[in-house]
């Protein structure tokens, strides 16, 4: 089944990568160009001034990260280094790097206190592991005094430096996800004098012969509005666009979930004012269009419904079919041993139907989210999901499938894929 996928998809992407000479990340904080986050509030305090990086938790509990993405090659070498004090604060809590991070519940950390002792753990799902349980090390410097930290991944190995001095090996394991950054315990203040990353940088490849002519256009009142206008759809013959739309008064469900709203073209190939799909389409769920049949009388939507129209769940697809009332009430699109243990999820089907491409995470996701297939069988079921495998899918996320209407073309987003 998974060749036939590969038979029936030719896949071309828009961005693929391959990996050049290591490049290096400097930041100083001599200001704040790169947007490290800046608040305050009950919980944090964190600001750049005077070459710091200042982290202040205000908390006597927990952890708190401050990171940014970077574009590293999965297997490729790095290395991290800062340099870090403590100013203020508990000396029994600790403070340090995270690294392969897609969130807290999936990191690692290298982590000192300033009473001596070093640590490296991290989560998985939000399953706490350790690498190292805490250890005292002289080489620690205390409260007061700024302490070098360094990890090094070479070949298979990672080498856990602290003040140029080495504590700890273990052999590498692969990024939950790209975020690199600070972690600060309970109730102390860090600053920050220099974070600096050197790795092996996927570089963008450009599509050949591209058409690079084409230029954004804002659609205009008639369509977009002051509230948020999202996954928009063309309908195949181009005339009819469905998107969907949150915030706005009108919308059925609450204020933060999303109503359909369509509009038509006219002659001139402008578009109408925008118009609210009523009742069954929309109710008090997130409702959204994933896609139109070639002559427009049926409707793929996101989310599963009730008998009577109601919101059922956020998780699965439906089909609406026109009648000469209006829309039939949503049925669920049935697929095979489905589940998806993702917030999040995206479908396309390809114009005739017979392959619905999902990103959503399983048991054998690479990353967050994966693009999979499935195949519609004779009783009108759609296959269990197949991943796509690693050409597309990489240990980062992968969604908003769209299959063009030749069917071997398949356009998606990747953090995984580096590009712009």
């Amino acid at each position: 089944m998974i060749k036939k996928a590969l038979n029936l998809i030719a896949i071309i992407f828009l961005v693929y990568y391959s990996t050049v000479a290591q490049t290096q990340f400097t930041e100083e904080f001599k200001n704040n160009k790169r947007q490290w986050s800046v608040s305050e509030n009950k919980d944090i305090k964190t600001n750049v001034e005077n070459g710091f990086y200042v982290m202040q938790h205000k908390r006597n509990e927990a952890s708190y990260n401050f990171w940014k993405d970077f574009a590293m090659a999965e297997d490729g070498d790095f290395y991290i280094e800062t340099k870090l004090i403590q100013t203020t604060g508990v000396d029994n809590w600790g403070y340090g790097i995270v690294w392969g991070a897609r969130g807290w519940d999936n990191s690692f950390r290298f982590m000192i206190s300033s009473n001596g002792m070093f640590t490296i753990t991290g989560y998985n799902t939000e399953k706490f592991f350790q690498w190292q349980e805490w250890k005292n090390s002289d080489k620690i410097k205390p409260l007061g005094q700024f302490n070098t930290l360094a990890i090094k991944k070479k070949g298979t190995q990672l080498f856990f430096y602290i003040n140029n001095t080495l504590v700890y090996t273990h052999a590498f394991e692969k990024f939950f996800g790209s975020k690199i950054g600070f972690i600060v315990g309970r109730s102390m203040t860090i600053k920050a004098d220099f974070i600096k990353v050197k790795y092996e940088q996927l570089r963008i490849n450009m599509v050949k012969n591209i058409n690079s002519n084409y230029k954004k256009k804002n659609l205009g009142t008639s369509v977009n509005s002051k509230y948020s206008e999202i996954a928009p759809i063309i309908s195949p013959d181009g005339n009819t666009l469905y998107i969907g739309r949150e915030h706005d008064p009108r919308n059925i469900g609450e204020k933060n979930k999303y109503d359909v709203w369509y509009a038509t073209r006219k002659e001139d190939g402008s578009w109408t004012t925008m118009k609210q799909m009523k009742s069954p389409i929309n109710n008090s769920g997130d409702n959204l269009v994933i896609a139109v049949s070639p002559d427009g009388n049926t409707l793929w939507l996101e989310g599963l419904y009730t008998q009577s129209g109601g919101h059922l769940s956020d998780q699965g697809i439906s089909i609406s079919h026109r009648t000469t009332t209006g829309w039939s009430i949503p049925k669920k699109v049935v697929i095979e041993n489905f589940y998806n243990k993702n917030e999040y999820e995206s479908y396309c089907p390809t114009i005739d139907r017979k392959i619905l491409i999902m990103s959503i995470e399983r048991d054998d996701t690479y990353g967050s989210k994966d693009l999979y297939v499935s195949f519609r069988l004779p009783n009108g079921n759609y296959s269990q999901p197949f991943n796509m495998g690693t050409d597309i899918n990489t240990f980062l996320n992968e969604g908003t499938p769209f299959i063009a209407s030749d069917n071997k073309t398949l356009y998606f987003y990747s953090y995984g894929h580096f590009g712009y």
